[in-house]
């Protein structure tokens, strides 16, 4: 009897440790895809942002510095614009300093109107990579080639506009 017992408990055991294992794996799958942080929303037509971004602005800013381009970053905003020739949308989160000279970006993805950073593997590198523009206040916009490949747009005012590109790991920690 007691061998009986240890036998059904231990295949119990081994059942369970199992299921256990199924069910933290779908909890964790279904949490990855379908909890990313939201940056906004869509709202009466206009976006929103709606999370607290100052863990993007120190994260951002720490890049600027690294770059030598120190900044202090103001005025955050989702945008929209379409790629050069095949028109596709897509969108930013983007931030400028005070005089415009510098902007700074990442895409996001917009998903039942609710905009979020692109962090799954399956992710093309363009969508993981902060992009900076630099150089003059009128211009040297973020953009996005058809290709996939980021560009800064010209300055208006003839002074030169320069790109750097950091990817990204991870998204920074969004507090809602």
């Amino acid at each position: 009897m007691f061998i009986f017992t240890v036998t059904i408990s231990t295949h119990f055991l081994k059942t369970t440790h199992r299921m256990r294992k199924i069910l933290a794996y779908i909890l964790v799958s279904f949490v990855m895809i379908s909890c990313a942080p939201v940056i906004g929303v869509v709202e009466n037509n206009a976006y929103k942002i709606t999370c607290d971004t100052e863990a993007i602005k120190k994260e951002w800013e720490t890049n600027l510095n690294n770059q030598n381009t120190p900044a202090k970053l103001v005025n955050f905003e989702i945008i929209s614009n379409k790629t050069e020739t095949t028109g596709e949308t897509y969108y930013l989160l983007v931030a400028k300093n005070n005089d415009n000279s510098i902007k700074i970006g990442r895409k996001l993805q917009l998903v039942n109107d609710k905009f979020s950073f692109i962090t799954t593997n399956k992710s093309s590198l363009s969508d993981r990579i902060t992009i900076t523009c630099s150089g003059c206040s009128n211009g040297c916009g973020i953009a996005l080639k058809d290709d996939g490949k980021w560009i800064c747009t010209s300055c208006i005012e003839g002074s030169g506009c320069t790109k750097s590109e950091t990817i990204t790991d991870n998204s920074p920690v969004i507090n809602r």
